[in-house]
């Protein structure tokens, strides 16, 4: 590539093993990986212009058709943020596991360059936490940060195990955007979900919250995700 880019890669494979997928500079250093218990694996990623490599791999010996789909846009890189140890977690298969009960991770670091705008739900972009609900759970979400300038405003965003995101807000058309939704002005932000019966998910389903940056916006973050 001869330019920094947006890499998004997709991977979807059958059954018969556990795909994963991983991206490669041209050293063969790892620069991001996605590593699911599934074959369906996504990578989203900024990286600077240079040679790089795909890698689709197996944990079994067992043949497994799969479709790799890959692109590329122009991006420059945000390299004045500096990303926490818990990269990447970008995209639904990469989400981080949000432990049952009460969850949080804290000094975490949202950078412009490993997000998307507007926010897609099925692309990626922004920080990912996979919660296991049931109807009837109630999942109430925290997000802490101190926003003093118009570059540090972060949204959240829920999305059901399908992909679709059910707190539409997005920076073309923020008509739908709510402090209820999670999505203020100003800092901190809070979103609570009560799993109806017309969600289908007596015997659970997987949710993801995502932290979003505004517009682009980067910033340090904590983060609280309750089940009740």
């Amino acid at each position: 590539m001869p330019v920094s880019s947006r890499l998004d890669l997709q991977l979807y494979g059958e059954d018969a093993s556990d795909l994963d997928l991983g991206l490669y500079d041209n050293t063969g250093v790892r620069v991001s990986s996605s590593t699911s218990l599934a074959s369906d694996e996504q990578i989203t990623t900024c990286v600077p212009a240079g040679t790089y490599f795909i890698r689709a791999y197996a944990w079994s010996a067992a043949e497994n058709p799969y479709l790799l789909e890959w692109s590329r846009e122009d991006q420059t890189c945000d390299t004045s943020c500096s990303d926490d140890s818990n990269e990447d977690d970008d995209t639904r298969p990469q989400a981080r596991d949000a432990e049952s009960g009460s969850y949080s991770s804290i000094n975490q670091v949202l950078c412009a360059g490993d997000d998307r705008v507007p926010f897609d739900s099925f692309t990626g972009g922004g920080d990912w936490f996979r919660v296991h609900l049931a109807t009837g759970d109630r999942v109430v979400v925290d997000l802490e940060f101190i926003q003093s300038a118009f570059d540090e405003d972060l949204d959240l965003h829920f999305v059901d195990e399908f992909g679709f995101d059910l707190t539409p807000c997005a920076e073309d058309d923020p008509s739908e955007c709510s402090d209820a939704q999670g999505q203020g002005v100003d800092s901190d932000e809070h979103y609570e979900y009560l799993v109806p019966a017309s969600d289908g998910c007596a015997a659970g389903c997987d949710y993801f919250v995502v932290v979003h940056g505004w517009n682009g916006s980067s910033n340090n973050y904590d983060i609280f995700i309750d089940v009740l």
